[in-house]
């Protein structure tokens, strides 16, 4: 739509904006969709394939780390029915040598780049195939923006000002740090309960001891009052009181230890063992 090309061009005079791209949805928004390929062995096989589809300054805005080959650019009008592949999508559909040959599904695709994956959903799912393709204006439903980092409410205050200028109304805005925050709501509100629930452990535990501590002190007052006038010395009553208790922490601590394995064995059920952090979208 040709409001989102005035926005563009206007968006791109604020100092504090880097680059700015129109899309039809962004990574970790599940706005991907998903199209039947042909395989280049094999033209009556079909393989499926995620596809992101944003305008000429998609990649660059997202910082997506080309391999080979090259970014769209507007210098080729022929981009428009060009295609740009993750590494994931090289592999599954058998390419050696991917830059210049064409990728096939309801059109022909000419392959211009390859781009080191990257995680297009949450963790707990593996790095799909995928390729990025140029879409039709009329589709185009957000502009993804990078800016300056910490030029936030600046650059939020720009924008409605040029939203106030075209009668457009209120922006609706959400970062995508807070994005991928989102993906993960589940697992932060699962870590504050048991968050909550060790301090709450770690307290009753104390009490415990302290209770048993007073208990057992009360105790053996005269037995401590023996092995002194005996000539016992303080270290060795301390240690001996102290004994017990060194046994039952021991002995907590065994047991604690395969629990505790076995809970951080759930973050396997990640598609990623090690995480990446936003830096992947350079």
């Amino acid at each position: 739509m040709e409001i989102s090309f005035n926005l563009k061009k206007e968006l791109k005079q604020c100092p504090d904006i880097l680059n700015v791209a129109g899309s039809t949805g962004s990574p970790h928004d599940g706005s991907s969709a998903q199209q039947a390929m042909r395989a280049p062995d094999n033209p009556n096989e079909s393989i499926t394939l995620d596809v992101l589809t944003g305008d000429f300054d998609f990649v660059k805005t997202f910082g997506f780390e080309i391999i080979d080959g090259r970014d769209f650019s507007e210098e080729f009008q022929s981009d428009v029915d060009a295609t740009i592949l993750n590494q994931s999508a090289v592999k599954l559909l058998g390419y050696k040598k991917p830059v210049g040959d064409y990728v096939r599904d309801y059109k022909v695709n000419k392959i211009i780049g390859v781009i080191k994956d990257f995680n297009v959903y949450s963790y707990y799912r593996k790095i799909p195939p995928l390729y990025i393709i140029i879409g039709n204006t009329k589709y185009i439903r957000e502009l993804d923006i990078r800016m300056l980092p910490g030029k936030q409410q600046e650059v939020i205050k720009y924008i409605q000002q040029i939203y106030d200028k075209h009668e457009l109304g209120k922006i609706n805005y959400e970062f995508f740090t807070d994005r991928i925050k989102n993906s993960y709501n589940e697992e932060a509100n699962l870590g504050k309960i048991f968050n909550f629930f060790g301090m709450l452990s770690i307290l009753i535990s104390i009490s415990g001891i302290w209770g048993v501590s007073l208990f057992t002190g009360q105790q053996k007052t005269k037995e401590i009052g023996i092995r002194k006038t005996n000539g016992a010395k303080t270290i060795n009553l301390i240690v001996y009181l102290l004994k017990d208790f060194l046994i039952i922490s021991f002995t907590g601590c065994i047991i604690a230890f395969p629990v505790t394995q076995s809970c951080t064995k759930n973050t396997q059920s990640f598609a990623m063992n090690k995480f990446k952090n936003i830096n992947n979208y350079k």
